[in-house]
């Protein structure tokens, strides 16, 4: 799953998964360690959450992801991407 992560990253093409039980369509734009965990930060544009509206940048424990599929759509970077807005430990890839 992370090659899959980091060439969705990469190539700049959005990624649909099931997270914590409901359906995300999100922009990955880092893969990172972040408190030890393999982890994406992205901008999630679709699906559900139960942290409030959408879209929204979310950061996802990789572990937790399930259900991964690379879409064919592709994404601009977000003039507002700050990868220093998590403490990351580790930056692996990113847009």
């Amino acid at each position: 799953m992370r090659q899959t992560l980091a060439s969705a990253i990469s190539q700049r093409r959005l990624i649909q998964f099931t997270y914590d039980g409901r359906p995300r369509i999100a922009e990955p734009h880092l893969l990172g360690i972040e408190n030890g965990l393999l982890a994406i930060e992205a901008f999630q544009i679709g699906g559900g959450s139960s942290r409030g509206g959408l879209p929204q940048w979310r950061n996802f424990h990789v572990g937790d992801i399930r259900d991964l599929c690379v879409l064919e759509q592709t994404f601009h970077v977000r003039s507002d991407f700050n990868p220093q807005r998590s403490r990351w430990e580790q930056i692996l890839a990113r847009v």
